[in-house]
């Protein structure tokens, strides 16, 4: 058994809103696990169920080979860090961090080590005898999650710890978060909105749409491999290009044509029997190449509508025929200015999409020792 096991775990609200559906997770011990997905997916609910904030509807929770479904929140062993900071604003940060070890009766010697020791590992040392007031709002940040991880715990959860925080400070703890916990081992369930803290700090991430989970994975297969056209969309930044279009064979192999395209799909994957009637391809803004001249490379005519600048690189607005593609280049790259462009890409067989059901298709190994593809379900690996 892992360390944190769910299953089938269920709430629903009065008025029939089902905030989490039947959700079963595995996260092994030591591991970062990021919940990320939109407003109202059902992120801060599974917290709070996790943590017997609230009570579930079924299901089953078991931490550290106990099952914790209907214990009390005190007796779960397990810290939760909420949004907001809740520091006690007259009590010094050395208070506020020790508040847990004082409740639980730990003797003040013991007390004292400790606090100097996470506050070390915070970087709050210099706040111990200070009031939050006069703390920064990045301090007040790091003083809580002291508190929150001062006392022993089987795993500590926190729930979008960072939204409230300016840019800098955000990426700053971003770090800090991830060194505390190759620092420590802790076992951590993250939550979070904001796709790129998910990509950046965690072991694996579970998309979370509607009180399920779309997907679970490693940052690089969640991004690489996407099982459906909501997680190819709402993780990278731009979001993957979605584009309608037909699958047949063409010269030199299968191919995608939609309006104002013409591309390849590699690897030599082909579409075996049950093919979805309305097909779509995804590609990822960097895996599209532009050219101020029409080469081998890039054969297909289109037109730059607008330029973000980003420092480093630039995110070209391109029309291809109905399409607007997001192409992502290095700022000193030759196509610098709006209008006509040539752009090529091919496209993998992983990222053709079944409209019907939203979800992409997974190529798999023919009786010839070639490939076909087949519908995938989005299920929790």
């Amino acid at each position: 058994m892992s360390w944190l096991e769910i299953e089938d775990l269920c709430k629903t609200y009065p008025g029939e809103t089902i905030a989490v559906d039947s959700v079963s997770l595995s996260v092994e011990k030591g591991e970062f696990f990021t919940i990320v997905g939109p407003s109202n997916a059902g992120k801060s609910t599974l917290l709070k169920l996790i943590a017997g904030i609230e009570r579930s509807d079924g299901g089953r929770i078991c931490l550290a080979n106990r099952d914790i479904t209907r214990l009390q929140p005190r007796e779960r062993k397990l810290s939760l860090l909420f949004q907001n900071i809740a520091l006690f604003p007259n009590r010094t940060g050395f208070e506020n961090i020790s508040f847990p070890m004082k409740v639980a009766g730990v003797p003040e010697v013991e007390i004292e080590r400790r606090v100097r020791e996470i506050a070390a590992t915070v970087k709050v040392g210099h706040l111990l005898n200070r009031v939050p007031r006069t703390f920064s709002g990045g301090e007040q940040q790091r003083v809580a999650i002291g508190r929150a991880i001062i006392h022993d715990s089987d795993l500590l959860m926190l729930d979008e710890p960072l939204t409230n925080l300016d840019a800098r400070i955000r990426i700053a703890l971003r770090l800090e978060f991830k060194k505390l916990h190759h620092d420590t081992g802790q076992t951590l369930l993250y939550v979070t909105h904001d796709q790129i803290e998910a990509m950046s700090m965690s072991d694996r991430i579970g998309v979370l749409k509607s009180g399920k989970f779309e997907q679970i994975g490693t940052p690089d297969e969640i991004y690489r491999r996407p099982k459906s056209e909501f997680v190819a969309r709402f993780i990278g930044s731009p979001p993957m290009n979605i584009l309608d279009c037909t699958i047949a064979e063409g010269i030199g192999g299968l191919k995608a044509y939609g309006d104002g395209f013409e591309a390849s799909i590699i690897r030599g994957e082909r579409i075996g029997v049950g093919r979805p009637s309305r097909i779509a391809v995804g590609i990822r803004p960097e895996e599209i190449t532009a050219s101020v001249e029409c080469h081998e490379k890039t054969r297909t005519p289109g037109k730059v509508l607008w330029i973000e600048r980003l420092g480093p690189f630039q995110i070209l607005d391109v029309q291809l025929g109905a399409h607007i593609l997001k192409v992502r280049t290095r700022s000193d790259h030759a196509v610098n200015r709006e209008g006509p462009v040539w752009c090529g890409f091919e496209i993998r067989a992983e990222h053709i999409l079944d409209r019907s059901t939203g979800l992409f298709l997974q190529p798999v190994a023919d009786m010839n020792g070639g490939a076909s593809i087949k519908r995938e379900e989005a299920r929790c690996v």
